[in-house]
């Protein structure tokens, strides 16, 4: 294994020899270490398929890497390793076009448990910052782990999109066997799902109850297990209109990419759904599935519903009763169980609606009196805008 520092000597394009420190004429290979630090003097621009051939084994982007310098790309690049990525800085990542970093074997960062012992499954990304390594969310939207078949870990931090066909471990884990936390970010923060990537709890344990997993971009895949242990899962969307969450029986959804034969399977502790970035965005569960979890809690400006249909209802069974701060069209049944009642597209007056399905162009909205928001049709041309002595307007020719 060589490390190989960036230094951009004569250029900003990693497949120069003298853009890397070392004056042997060779770039960066199979074992090697790239590493990127204060020796900087440049940009590192990726452009296409780096090392051209095989993996480089680790990538290192130091604390010390100057603030004035980014690594980016010059079009669609993919960086082969067979390691691991270290993170140390923020604002590094500046990918104006899709950047894979794909990796290629097992993790090769050991991880712990609670109780002091080696996890079986190592990670593949550790971080020790507590913000972005990507400059924008144009950048970190633009950038992918791609775990590919391998199982994974996951320390707190952000993460870009991920993809694979191996298995997520939703585990509390840490650096050593003392406890000591890889950073203080507090939660495992992921943009979109791309492909079929599971998630699985094993061995659970009551570190677990402190780890957070958190959802940001939605789904556009997703594996066929989604297991969360003694953690807890967290949902916004940015993507507006109705967002699938995902619950126990999806067959070939086309929010979650699998085919007829998967039966999408979910086990949930706590979910915790969040305020969305879209003001029209929201969760829905499929009409006729249940939710099942021991604890629930919509935070103010989240949104979940189930279909209007009370044929085909949704259920949602809890441990502890709900913690509703947003918004949800559901009704306790009995203890434990709630049920979906009215249209996802009406919003009650008592959560910031109107309670209208429809208004009438030109129509005036006023209050009731009984907490109702009701319509006065437009008037016609001459009259005038009155109101009665009980409080009602009316028009007045």
């Amino acid at each position: 294994m060589v490390e190989y520092k960036w230094v951009g000597t004569t250029s900003t394009d990693p497949t120069v020899t003298s853009n890397w420190d070392r004056d042997d004429g060779t770039l960066p290979g199979a074992g090697d270490t790239m590493t990127f630090d204060s020796a900087a003097q440049a940009n590192c621009q990726f452009n296409g398929t780096f090392p051209s051939s095989g993996n480089v084994h680790d990538i290192r982007i130091a604390s010390d890497w100057p603030e004035d310098f980014t690594i980016t790309t010059g079009g669609t690049s993919t960086i082969n390793l067979d390691g691991f990525l270290l993170i140390a800085a923020t604002s590094v990542i500046n990918a104006s076009h899709s950047l894979t970093f794909s990796f290629n074997a097992a993790g090769s960062v050991p991880v712990y448990l609670g109780s002091g012992s080696l996890y079986g499954t190592s990670a593949h990304v550790t971080m020790s910052i507590t913000d972005s390594v990507f400059t924008s969310s144009t950048s970190r939207g633009n950038t992918i782990y791609n775990f590919n078949a391998h199982n994974t870990t996951l320390v707190d931090g952000i993460y870009p999109k991920l993809a694979g066909t191996g298995t997520v471990k939703t585990k509390r884990i840490f650096s050593d066997a003392s406890g000591t936390e890889f950073n203080t970010y507090g939660a495992v923060e992921m943009s979109t799902i791309t492909t079929d990537l599971k998630f699985e709890s094993e061995k659970a344990d009551v570190h677990d109850y402190d780890k957070i997993f958190h959802f940001e971009g939605g789904f556009t895949a997703l594996g066929e297990t989604f297991k969360f242990g003694h953690t807890t899962a967290e949902f916004s969307t940015s993507s507006a209109g109705a967002n699938v969450f995902p619950v126990t029986g999806e067959l070939n959804s086309a929010a979650f990419g699998n085919d007829t034969t998967k039966v999408f399977s979910t086990q949930y502790h706590k979910i915790r759904i969040q305020k969305n970035h879209a003001s029209s965005a929201y969760w829905k569960i499929s009409a006729g599935k249940i939710l099942e979890c021991n604890e629930l809690v919509v935070k103010d400006g989240g949104r979940l519903y189930g279909p209007a249909d009370g044929s085909s209802a949704v259920v949602i069974k809890t441990i502890k009763r709900p913690t509703i701060h947003g918004d949800w069209n559901f009704r306790q049944v009995t203890d434990g169980i709630y049920e979906s009642i009215f249209d996802i597209n009406v919003l009650p007056v008592t959560h910031g609606g109107t309670g209208l399905a429809t208004v009438t162009p030109g129509g005036i909205l006023y209050g009731d009196g009984q907490g109702n928001l009701v319509i006065l049709p437009i008037g016609t041309t001459g009259q005038t805008l009155k109101v009665h002595s009980s409080g009602v307007p009316f028009w007045s020719s």
